[in-house]
């Protein structure tokens, strides 16, 4: 809240000389400096802003019949900002919005939000809460929407995706909560035959993006996927826990994925921790960075380069500095589970260093080649597995599950010992100074790896939020 706070002070100081605060409360009463409309005259008052104004929704549950959709751009250095009231709370609920304006088909056959943005271009949107929508709860899409920005906004329960990234441009969404995303009790009609679509944060498609710095948890699928032909976007500093599949997936779909880098997440609880995967026919997936993440307590595999669907090709991939710990479970239905699970041989230029695997169940890294037979295969592909840190040889036999069988590779240049993290029973994954994680290092030309092997360095704790 004193972020936002700051953030809306920031906010008020910045407007130009000829801009306007509006205020939209849900009975219109006066508000002393500033032009104050009632809920119903909305899409009346987005017709009066102009670069620099600002508008304010009064405290209060607003119930919709259609979705909030802005209709004029700003600068660059006038943005146009829509947001909540000073120390009050605008909430938007979408339950009683089952139906499009214009069509009136059931809102979840269309990409529709409880707030859409689309066609726009530099616009914020601070602080503002959505929830019980029908399709989306908060949408950015089309390529003609360019510079906006969804900060410390909430969405809770939602059919399809909380927030959702269609093929926008220049899109960042910082500080933000997703919960009970991908709810098929939200659906409009009945019975329910299938999944709620997409996933809590989707980023389909879009390009020059960042995500960072959101909590999403309690939600019925996967927690933030980049997928189809999204790129040149970041992901990082997210909070990702609780959740019945991957935490973060990137995943191609159709066409190109390319040039994303995910680093300084946490991700436990889920089923997957991380995963990368080319499900759809003819996709690809290339220049994936993914670093410095803690995955720990996720009930199958910490990172996973997936085979799902038609499991297709993947192309320089580096993964390291990652602390992979306590991770995959006993006669998962995948086969057997662990820490870094190089399952799919769909792939070449790629290197796995400098990462930490700790207590992970059936194998702290495995490959889809056997063991003996690894480094040969390997190195035909251009996978390289180095300069990790292993603390256990774990030699568990189980019998194969859905995917492909896997089996444990150490690698090459391999630190073996305990990472003697400080305190793991209160998630403090740094290393001791006496840890082994100090030595055995790696830093290839052109790559962000650090000094050390794991993701947590000299700090004391991880905080995803700092």
């Amino acid at each position: 809240m004193l972020r936002t706070i700051f953030t809306l002070s920031l906010v008020i100081l910045s407007t130009g000389l000829f801009a306007k605060n509006y205020c939209i409360s849900k009975d219109g009463n006066s508000n002393p400096g500033m032009e104050e409309y009632s809920f119903d005259l909305l899409n009346e008052v987005f017709e009066m802003l102009q670069p620099g104004d600002t508008l304010f929704f009064r405290q209060g549950e607003y119930m919709l019949a259609s979705t909030i959709q802005p209709v004029k751009s700003g600068t660059k250095d006038q943005p146009i900002v829509i947001t909540h009231y000073p120390r009050e709370r605008a909430i938007f609920n979408g339950i009683n919005f089952k139906n499009s304006e214009n069509s009136d088909r059931p809102i979840w056959r269309s990409r529709t939000g409880i707030i859409t943005i689309t066609g726009v271009s530099h616009v914020k949107l601070i602080g503002l809460e959505v929830m019980n929508s029908r399709n989306i709860g908060i949408v950015v899409k089309d390529t003609t929407t360019t510079f906006i920005e969804l900060i410390d906004c909430k969405s809770h329960g939602s059919y399809n995706s909380g927030i959702g990234l269609w093929y926008a441009r220049h899109v960042n969404v910082l500080h933000c909560e997703v919960t009970g995303a991908n709810d098929q009790a939200l659906r409009v009609t009945q019975p329910l035959r299938r999944e709620g679509p997409h996933e809590a944060i989707s980023v389909a498609g879009a390009r020059y993006f960042e995500v960072a710095y959101n909590h999403v948890h309690s939600c019925q699928k996967e927690g933030i996927d980049c997928k189809e032909v999204s790129a040149h976007g970041i992901i990082h500093h997210n909070f990702v826990h609780d959740l019945p599949r991957q935490g973060i997936y990137a995943d191609s779909w159709f066409g190109l994925l390319e040039d994303v880098e995910i680093y300084s997440n946490v991700v436990f609880g889920c089923e997957w921790g991380i995963a990368i995967s080319s499900e759809g026919k003819n996709s690809s997936m290339r220049n994936i960075r993914i670093h410095h993440n803690l995955i720990f307590e996720n009930r199958a595999s910490g990172i996973l380069f997936g085979v799902w669907g038609n499991n297709e090709h993947r192309e320089n991939l580096q993964v390291y500095n990652n602390t992979v710990y306590h991770n995959g479970s006993p006669s998962h239905w995948a086969g057997k589970t662990g820490g870094i699970d190089v399952r799919s041989k769909d792939m070449s230029d790629v290197a796995i260093f400098n990462n930490i695997c700790s207590e992970n169940w059936a194998f702290e890294i495995a490959t889809f080649s056997k063991t003996d037979d690894a480094p040969k295969v390997l190195k035909s592909k251009n996978i390289r597995i180095f300069n990790n840190l292993i603390e256990s040889h774990p030699d568990v036999n189980e019998e194969p599950g859905e995917f492909n069988q896997v089996y444990s590779y150490d690698g090459e240049k391999t630190v073996y010992g305990n990472p003697l993290f400080k305190n793991p029973g209160v998630f403090n994954f740094s290393p001791s100074r006496k840890s082994p994680a100090w030595k055995g290092y790696s830093v290839p030309p052109g790559t962000k790896a650090s000094k050390f092997i794991g993701a947590l360095g000299k700090t004391n704790a991880f905080d995803p939020f700092l």
